[in-house]
């Protein structure tokens, strides 16, 4: 999942981003809840200012009151998968710690 070539470019603008911990909090936190992945891109994208829609249909986001860097929602997209697999694992760890 994170060698993929298609998705570098999303991995680079996500690292050049530099999250605070408001942007994923609540994303995070509601996980327990059964939270899907379109509402965690919801909770993060709520945190964000909307830039510009390119002709393919491609939402880029800003820090509130920023436009240093910009992140897509295809990238927010690839955040959330990200999360998801390190919890997955983490998880497994712990189960199999128990067992």
């Amino acid at each position: 999942m994170f060698d993929s070539e298609a998705n570098n470019e999303n991995y680079k603008r996500l690292k050049d981003f530099v999250f605070d911990r408001v942007y994923l909090k609540k994303a995070i936190m509601t996980i327990p809840y059964n939270a899907s992945r379109t509402n965690m891109m919801k909770y993060i994208i709520g945190n964000l200012s909307e830039v510009k829609r390119d002709k393919d249909g491609v939402v880029w986001y800003s820090k509130l009151n920023t436009n240093k860097t910009l992140i897509s929602n295809k990238d927010i997209s690839v955040l959330v998968g990200c999360i998801y697999y390190i919890i997955n694992k983490d998880f497994e760890k712990e189960i199999d710690e128990i067992s």
